[in-house]
């Protein structure tokens, strides 16, 4: 609920009318083993941006927030958020996500408690973001296969640091990064240029999927591997004994995004989402919700400025607007980061990162 100055505002100042002209829409670039070893895969891990920059890479604040809700057709909340913070390393890097539960919260919130501290572990490590993720869900899948778990989730894991964006993801659940233009004012509404999809839902309908479930020697019906929907996930143990191994696949797919090009300010909003809030939102119908975001334009500036932005309530409203905007039947869980990147400091030897046309 919006506090009273909130309100105030809204009948003061009016909310903008939603955005005119279509927003750009563009796909993050898939990485994997193969892609690593490709001329400017850059960076592979965290250690690539010290190398670079040699300052930490502390040219990005991150404010993360999430939101969840009880679906009335739902007994238990299945859904769960993760988010985790290392700003005390050489390289300072944040992890945030949702993951999607199904028969009972089990899975989802084993995944919550050991997938993080798993992932940045790995990343402290030295192993490359890709492997990182794969090793940790390969670790959580092991300890859900000793209890044979029959609760499943589906898992999408993002890592940021500095201005790189990572993106794993199992099953359907989505990610979309919205890139804003600078605000000029404090009570300024957001204004978004362009949104990158962070992730691609594998579902045992997508035709890509299907290929590979085939090839695993696995076999789709109507749309369903023995029933269940997602065909990417951690647990389902009831499910993975009775199809060949690998079917149901717990190799991530993970995509990079690069958010300017370290010459000016850049700011984004990263919005994390269970699979009913996309099937109701559109991209378009995102950045208008953040165009009209009463008071995230304040929190941006704030962040401009490099003032205290430690209100995160407009972030939440926007997450309990996205969540609302599914319909409330079923439970879903929204996820959400405000990005504000700094220039660099003039290094003298460039940046290797594969620019996204």
């Amino acid at each position: 609920m919006c506090c009273r100055s909130c309100l105030a505002g809204l009948v003061e100042f009016g909310l903008p009318k939603p955005l005119m002209k279509r927003i750009k829409h563009e796909e993050a670039v898939v990485v994997d083993k193969t892609w690593f070893g490709t001329p400017g895969a850059w960076p592979r891990k965290l250690a690539d941006l010290q190398r670079e920059h040699g300052v930490g890479h502390r040219d990005c604040r991150v404010v993360l927030a999430s939101w969840t809700q009880q679906g009335v057709n739902k007994r238990e909340n299945e859904d769960r958020s993760i988010q985790l913070q290392e700003m005390s390393k050489s390289v300072p890097f944040s992890i945030i996500g949702v993951l999607d539960g199904h028969d009972t919260s089990v899975a989802s919130q084993t995944v919550k408690e050991l997938l993080p501290p798993l992932i940045a572990k790995h990343l402290v490590d030295g192993y490359s973001v890709f492997d990182a993720n794969a090793m940790a869900l390969a670790e959580v899948e092991s300890r859900l296969a000793k209890n044979k778990c029959t609760s499943g989730t589906c898992v999408l894991c993002c890592t940021i640091s500095g201005r790189f964006i990572w993106c794993s993801n199992l099953g359907d659940c989505r990610a979309a990064l919205v890139q804003l233009q600078m605000p000029t004012g404090e009570r300024e509404f957001p204004r978004p240029e362009r949104l990158c999809w962070m992730s691609h839902d594998h579902r045992a309908s997508d035709p890509g999927e299907q290929r590979r479930i085939e090839k695993a020697g696995g076999e789709v019906r109507y749309g369903r591997i023995e029933g269940l929907e997602p065909s990417r996930t951690l647990g389902d143990f009831d499910v993975k004994s009775k199809v060949p191994n690998g079917t149901i696949s717990i190799e991530p797919e993970v995509r990079r995004y690069e958010l300017g090009d370290g010459k000016d300010v850049s700011q984004a909003v990263l919005v994390c989402g269970s699979d009913g809030v996309w099937d109701n939102v559109t991209g378009q119908d995102l950045c208008n919700m953040i165009h009209q975001s009463w008071g995230l334009g304040g929190l941006l500036f704030q962040l401009r400025n490099g003032q205290p932005a430690d209100d995160i309530q407009p972030m939440q409203k926007l997450g309990e607007d996205l969540v609302n905007s599914a319909g409330g039947r079923v439970a879903e869980t929204i996820a959400l980061v405000q990005l504000h990147l700094y220039p660099l400091p003039e290094t003298g030897i460039g940046t290797r990162a594969l620019q996204l046309q």
